[in-house]
């Protein structure tokens, strides 16, 4: 089994929930040319574009993943990885979305 960083991965299961434990559900978004909207049409328009758009995109965020079963994706691309990369990790199955140990 590969390690890297001190990370160790028990299984497709543990794997799956470190995974999910570092995940950025933020699903921050950012703008390239933040900097020349602000130039050329000042902090004021960027805020309240910034604003309104922030608000519409998280509801359709979280309505697109209301009943998504993140256990179950986290789990499948892990086991998809291993394969792929050939990577031993043992099968016991999806991660179930509860609490593990580190």
């Amino acid at each position: 089994m590969k390690k890297s960083s001190g990370v160790h991965f028990e299984n497709i299961a543990h794997a799956a929930y470190l995974i999910d434990q570092e995940f950025d559900y933020d699903n921050n978004f950012s703008i390239g040319i933040e900097k020349d909207i602000r130039n050329q049409y000042g902090d004021a328009f960027y805020a309240a574009f910034s604003e309104c758009f922030s608000n519409c995109w998280y509801e359709i965020l979280g309505e697109a993943i209301m009943g998504f079963d993140f256990a179950e994706v986290f789990s499948m691309a892990v086991r998809h990885a291993a394969k792929t990369a050939s990577v031993d990790l043992t099968d016991t199955g999806d991660w179930d979305g509860e609490e593990m140990e580190g």
